[in-house]
């Protein structure tokens, strides 16, 4: 069986890629490597190359035994397991993407833009974020038919990430190859409080409620990067998680509030937990979710471990 074939056998589900040969499957690897399980088919395989990369945890291959090595990550009786070839890892210097366009929601556009707005429209995010946050779109190149947000920090571009607007574009999210970053790291140093969460539409929510400091990790792990940027704060006292309501989420969640607690901060979070996401709650029920936020302590880290049980 081709390699393809033999996913469908072990009911791996997979999406085609842009190029020839190319597919996108969950990367089995990215709990390996401290990243939170991936849903999102983070990992693109070129069978005809038999090069593989993840942009989520960056595990990447170029052996000539790479698909042996998935398959027999993926726990198919009949892999041949070979040791895995060593490739050095290296920085992508990010740049902004072919086509991009920064979206100007009181100008004349075309269709792309309109459309594009629409969407961000609909998941309410008002004009000014979208300006504020220098947020563009392309529909050509690897991030085609994206709405791109820049991640930026210390003024400098230093990620990306990309949301499908068009119907059966697929990974829905795309972000560049490379560490993760912070998103949305304010630009006042004097800062006392911020609010961390997963996603970016979840951080601009919490932002347009409260305009205060809100920060998505883009995932649900805090990277020891991400945890450096934060020193860059040296008023930064209390922060606060929102959790994802699921199983994932949870257990995430508590390990970015251990993290935290560890290097000092007054870390808060949530209970019970919601059981919505954020950017799917009222503006009143986010109020209150954020206003009522407790201490993490090491009885609350056993009721959201038993809440993660549960589910």
């Amino acid at each position: 069986m081709t390699f393809e074939e033999t996913l469908a056998a072990i009911s791996i589900k997979k999406y085609k890629g842009a190029g020839q040969g190319e597919i996108r499957i969950c990367c089995p690897f990215c709990a390996d490597r401290g990243e939170s399980v991936d849903t999102r088919f983070r990992l693109g395989v070129n069978t005809n190359t038999r090069v593989a990369h993840c942009f989520n945890c960056r595990w990447k291959s170029s052996a000539n035994n790479t698909l042996q090595i998935i398959l027999a990550k993926l726990n198919h009786p009949d892999a041949v397991f070979e040791a895995e070839e060593q490739v050095e890892e290296e920085e992508e210097v990010v740049t902004l993407p072919d086509g991009f366009e920064y979206l100007k929601p009181n100008k004349l556009k075309p269709w792309y833009h309109k459309k594009a707005i629409t969407y961000l429209k609909d998941r309410e995010i008002p004009d000014w974020q979208i300006s504020a946050k220098k947020v563009g779109v392309t529909i050509v190149g690897r991030y085609a038919y994206r709405i791109i947000f820049p991640v930026v920090d210390k003024k400098e571009l230093i990620g990306l990430v990309g949301r499908a607007f068009v119907k059966d574009t697929e990974p829905k999210y795309l972000n560049s190859v490379g560490t993760k970053h912070l998103w949305n790291c304010p630009q006042d140093k004097e800062i006392d409080c911020m609010v961390l969460s997963e996603g970016i539409f979840k951080a601009l929510k919490i932002e347009r409620l409260t305009m205060q400091s809100s920060v998505s990790m883009l995932g649900h792990s805090l990277s020891e990067v991400q945890l450096d940027q934060l020193k860059q704060y040296k008023y930064l006292d209390r922060i606060t998680v929102w959790p994802d309501p699921d199983k994932v989420g949870i257990k995430g969640t508590i390990d970015v509030c251990s993290k935290l607690k560890d290097k000092g901060y007054k870390v808060y979070t949530l209970f019970p937990v919601p059981k919505k996401q954020a950017d799917e709650l009222s503006d009143l029920r986010v109020k209150t979710y954020l206003k009522n936020a407790e201490k993490f302590t090491w009885a609350l880290e056993q009721k959201l471990r038993n809440h993660a049980s549960s589910l």
